[in-house]
């Protein structure tokens, strides 16, 4: 059989999901085979006693039926004779050379997967034996009740005279006169690339046909269907559509400074739940991890045999199939937002899987707590490090690390909207506080909406929710076409001749009111950014030094901003939840928030610096750890590891020279 390649999903030519057998036994590409009954640790899910199962019981499955005996394999023996191979004057000898599963291979993988009550069939002559491979496939399709795994013995490299039945011929290509040869012995007439008109005529008359029945069949269900269920009817019609419902990023809640700050996997679990009622497509959930990963959504039960309409997952502790089952429901394109979960470090098992997201656009969710080493107690088997670098190498993955409630849900607006790439969003166990100037915008846009009370409208529209008053929209940009009153520009120009620095000074300022910052999280005028500016304290002229964090560590950077601001510093401080959206934006927008000329850099992050020199060059500095954790509480492994306020404080004083 052919390995898929660690994504653990191929497709047949009736578009039926076939699941690699290789990757859900263990392959190579999925970094071997995890011994069983691998044990777990985390504090919080152990303190109220007893097992794991006991304490997600969120609904439970139906009593299960009466154990059968497992049913028997059925072997299809070869119904055709395989002409043997002529040998050749000049074939090699293939002593050594031969690929000998006997000894690398004993398993009888059929016999495990009959005790896990699968249908298994066995077709002994898979390269000639045609009549049995179609017998096969339709016995399969017969089969309703349980999966079905065929079991094909092939000869690797059949019909090539000198290669057949050894490893040459898996990697390396057959060679001109080994072609010939293969071609010889085959009796192979046609060229290359060149069909069989008789494969044509076959399609043309079998498949065609019996395509157009069936999709006469199909047409005629759905109008039925649509004029008995018509509300049901129009969901499927938009889920099939691969469109997302109108409106559906407005259920994202938004968060003030003065609102309690909560850990992110906290405010990923309120996402969830405000999407799961305006995305009926949206489904998941954790690799046995529920209770930690905050992954159920609360208006829905247990996905499971007879219950097909609910749309939590309990994958159980399968990390890789869990990421391989999600990339089918991704490509399988009908209109499904799945999302998967687990703790970071556990990616380590289904790397290859999300690998696979990313290689073929497929729009997974991937929740990821438990970021870094502030999971605490738990230590450094479970503390990632280097993890945030590695997702961040790999192509087309979006890696998302927000600090607090905005810009988790920046992260899930991206993530959802993303149908051709994957997320990952990296989550903290700590709590961390609502910093200003974090917003939507700026984590998922890159661009500033900042309000202040000034008795009257700038925009010249209608006054704020308050009697008297307004907001000013200051984007980071020199552009000043928002304020279309010419006295406003002007006045703006007067009281703030930078409109890059000036507009971040709002933020320091109180909003007019809780409504009207609803209002400006939910405007959409501009382009997505990923990374932005939540303060500078540069009333004139360019910062001394700017501050660059993610996730629970931009709250340091913003106290460091506080210390390094009352020594009379200039620092600015910057969010880079999303490099990768950073990245993808033109010169003059990361010019302006990462200006050239300011080489005095520091960046904090509770995890490897591995990839930080891009931003922080070779005047910087950077905050963060480079060897493995340790088990103990976050903010005693923060202080041994030397993350903290003073760290970066003395960071920024280093590189700028100032004492």
């Amino acid at each position: 059989m052919v390995c898929c390649g660690g994504g653990g999903v191929m497709r047949d030519s009736d578009d039926y999901i076939v699941f690699c057998l290789a990757c859900l036994v263990g392959c190579s590409a999925a970094g071997g085979v995890r011994a069983a009954g691998r044990k777990r640790t985390h504090t919080e899910d152990w303190k109220g006693g007893g097992t794991r199962a006991k304490r997600q019981k969120a609904s439970p499955p139906p009593p299960p039926p009466p154990p059968s005996p497992p049913p028997k394999s059925k072997t299809y023996q070869p119904t055709l004779t395989r002409s043997p191979t002529p040998p050749l004057t000049n074939q090699p000898t293939t002593k050594n050379k031969q690929i000998n599963q006997k000894i690398s291979f004993t398993e009888d993988v059929g016999a495990r997967y009959e005790a896990l009550g699968w249908h298994v069939l066995r077709v002994a002559d898979g390269n000639t034996d045609y009549a049995s491979l179609r017998q096969a496939l339709a016995d399969a399709k017969a089969v309703a009740d349980k999966p079905t795994l065929i079991v094909v013995t092939t000869l690797i490299g059949y019909g090539s005279p000198n290669r057949a039945d050894t490893h040459d011929v898996h990697g390396a290509p057959l060679g001109a006169e080994e072609t010939a040869a293969t071609r010889a012995n085959l009796k192979w007439e046609f060229g290359e690339f060149e069909v069989p008109a008789e494969v044509y005529t076959t399609m043309r008359d079998s498949a065609v046909s019996r395509g157009a029945a069936l999709e006469a069949d199909w047409s005629a269900q759905m109008a039925a269907y649509k004029g008995k269920y018509p509300k049901e009817a129009g969901e499927f019609a938009q889920l099939t559509s691969g469109a997302l419902p109108e409106g559906w990023e407005k259920a994202l809640p938004t968060y003030a400074p003065e609102d309690k700050g909560l850990a992110t996997r906290q405010y990923s679990q309120i996402m969830l739940n405000a999407l799961a009622p305006v995305l009926p497509g949206l489904m998941g959930g954790s690799a046995d991890l529920a209770p930690s990963n905050l992954t159920l959504m609360k208006i829905s039960g247990d996905f499971q045999k007879g219950s097909y309409a609910e749309r939590n997952v309990r994958f159980g502790v399968r990390e890789h199939a869990m990421g391989a089952i999600c990339n089918g429901m991704a490509l399988h394109n009908t209109g499904l937002v799945p999302y998967c979960a687990t703790f970071f470090i556990f990616t380590d098992y289904m790397r290859s899987a999300m690998r696979m997201s990313a290689l073929s656009q497929a729009g997974v969710i991937y929740v990821m707590t438990h970021d870094s080493i502030g999971l605490g107690e738990d230590g450094p088997t479970h503390q990632p490090v280097e993890h945030l670098a590695s997702f961040r190498a790999m192509p087309d993955m979006l890696m998302y690390r927000p600090a607090a409630g905005n810009e988790t849900a920046a992260a899930y607006a991206v993530a959802v909207a993303s149908r051709k790439r994957p997320t990952t969003i990296a989550l903290s166990r700590q709590a961390m506080p609502n910093l200003p100037g974090c917003t939507v915008e700026g984590a998922k846009k890159g661009e500033l909406f900042l309000f202040v009370s000034f008795g009257c409208d700038f925009r010249g529209g209608t006054a704020g929710e308050e009697r008297g008053s307004c907001f000013v929209a200051a984007p980071p940009s020199r552009s000043l076409s928002l304020f279309p009153s010419a006295a406003a520009r002007r006045l703006f120009r007067r009281l703030f001749p930078d409109p890059i620095v000036s507009s971040h000074l709002f933020s320091s300022l109180p909003l007019t009111s809780k409504q009207q910052q609803q209002n400006h999280t939910n405007t959409k005028h501009h382009k997505q950014k990923g990374g932005y500016i939540i303060r500078c304290d540069c009333k004139q002229g360019k910062p001394d030094v700017i501050l660059i964090g993610t996730g629970s560590e931009l709250e340091l950077a913003a106290a460091a901003a506080d210390v390094l601001a009352a020594a009379g510093m200039r620092p600015r401080v910057v969010s880079m939840p999303c490099w990768e959206m950073f990245e993808e934006q033109g010169q003059a927008y990361k010019d302006s928030v990462l200006p050239p000329s300011i080489t005095a850099r520091v960046g904090v992050e509770a995890g490897t610096s591995f990839g930080w020199a891009k931003y922080l060059g070779f005047g910087g500095a950077f905050v963060g750890i480079d060897s493995f954790g340790a088990s103990a509480p976050a903010n005693v492994l923060y202080k041994e590891f030397g993350i903290t306020v003073d760290a970066v404080v003395a960071a920024a004083k280093a590189v700028t020279g100032k004492k």
